[in-house]
């Protein structure tokens, strides 16, 4: 793994509190080379992206995203985070979601791995540890 590269993990819920765990639970094990972004929707996280990507910031390599939100749910905001960057890790946390739906967007975006709410903190810290060893193996 470049060590000068920097890599951007984005977390998008509209439950604030939702956020700040996870913020909290992922800066005590990750790697000073990821920074955490937040959006507390699917139309911000897109924006964010966007205004990332034109700023020439590193792309967003890995979202955790809410299915449950008002607006775009966490389906429609993954397959439109799919179109702007397709090689991100996409992992969806819910407890609303049905197989199905998680089927679909195992499909249609590549889907890294799936969550249930109340999630482990050892599940997470595992599947981001997968991402690294993923990035650094090339």
């Amino acid at each position: 793994m470049d060590a000068a590269q920097s890599y951007t993990l984005l977390l998008v819920d509209d439950d604030t509190l939702i956020l700040d765990v996870l913020r909290i639970q992922l800066e005590h094990f990750l790697p000073e080379f990821i920074t955490i972004e937040r959006a507390n929707s699917g139309e911000e996280a897109l924006s964010l992206m966007r205004e990332l990507s034109q700023q020439g910031h590193s792309p967003v390599e890995i979202i955790i995203s809410d299915y449950f939100m008002p607006g775009l749910t966490g389906t429609e905001f993954l397959l439109r985070a799919h179109v702007i960057n397709p090689s991100s890790k996409k992992i969806l946390l819910t407890g609303q979601a049905d197989e199905a739906t998680v089927n679909k967007i195992l499909e249609e975006t590549n889907l890294f791995h799936f969550m249930t709410k109340p999630w482990s903190s050892v599940e997470l810290k595992q599947v981001i540890s997968d991402f690294i060893t993923q990035i650094s193996e090339g």
